[in-house]
């Protein structure tokens, strides 16, 4: 946690690269007026114009993030891009009362993904047929041996474990339908959509 507060002020500079597929995700979400849309593991906001937007004045935007430090880049975005509908829950997202949603997007959280505990506090409170999106980093074949040193340097700040690099996404398989996934950045990263099983909340 202390290396991840540590690169709040310079999150945004090195997220640059990857904006595209930020992108990308969020217009997989098809968002719609009205709707909530989740980001657990919102880090600076830098999700949130877009997703404010598509969702408009009826929808909410809902971050959740565990570092004072990111939530407080994000408030500030929020003030200054005048996000009425947007809003951050600070803590850990097992930890803290999930919203229903309506779509959700997990953008390089690999943390959270391996966590069971919030994987599935998550999945409680989406609705029946709600959309998810995923992003994130993976070990790539064998084939690209040379490249696992510089990913997992990438990676160290923003990580506290490597375990299940190779399928980050394997603990939201129970709960979604229709998952397809497919491999980014020269098999470094990967991009996956699904849709919530109908029958799951309680």
């Amino acid at each position: 946690m202390q290396r991840y507060r540590r690169h709040a002020s310079g999150y945004d500079a090195s997220a640059r690269r990857g904006e595209r597929w930020r992108t990308a995700a969020i217009e997989t979400l098809a968002l719609r007026a009205g709707e909530t849309v989740l980001e657990p593991g919102c880090g600076t906001g830098l999700s949130f114009p877009c997703m404010a937007d598509a969702v408009g004045p009826a929808g909410r935007v809902i971050g959740i993030e565990s570092s004072t430090e990111m939530a407080a880049q994000a408030y500030r975005r929020i003030s200054a891009h005048g996000l009425t509908n947007v809003s951050v829950i600070e803590g850990a997202v097992h930890q803290v009362p999930v919203p229903p949603w309506d779509a959700l997007l997990l953008h390089y959280v690999h943390d959270i993904l391996r966590d069971p505990r919030s994987v599935a506090a998550i999945m409680a409170m989406g609705r029946p047929g709600a959309r998810v999106a995923v992003i994130g980093m993976r070990l790539p074949s064998p084939w690209a041996l040379p490249l696992w040193p510089w990913i997992l340097m990438r990676a160290w700040p923003y990580m506290t474990t490597f375990e299940g690099l190779r399928e980050p996404w394997s603990h939201l398989l129970p709960y979604l339908d229709g998952w397809t996934c497919r491999t980014i950045k020269y098999g470094t990263g990967y991009f996956g959509f699904g849709r919530l099983k109908q029958g799951l909340r309680p």
